[in-house]
């Protein structure tokens, strides 16, 4: 059995406790499904979509790009 260290908690576990990843040497992930579960948890109680500043440039930028979508054409058609 194959072991792997996590770069998150440095604890040693097989394999099979890390996902799947191509990219990688031995293609598995470098932090553990546990430490992935935790930091997933910590990203969804306060990642950037929570923050009041944020939401306010999603929603200015969808303005911008609502107003300025067929405002002029790409490409001048007869030309």
């Amino acid at each position: 059995m194959m072991m792997k260290t996590c770069i998150s908690c440095k604890q040693e576990k097989p394999a099979e406790d890390y996902r799947a990843a191509r990219r990688m040497k031995d293609g598995r992930c470098g932090k553990c499904r546990a430490c992935e579960a935790a930091y997933s948890r910590r990203y969804k109680a306060t990642g950037p979509e929570t923050r009041p500043e944020h939401r306010e440039a999603i929603s200015e930028f969808a303005a911008h790009v609502a107003a300025t979508k067929n405002a002029t054409p790409r490409w001048p058609k007869g030309e």
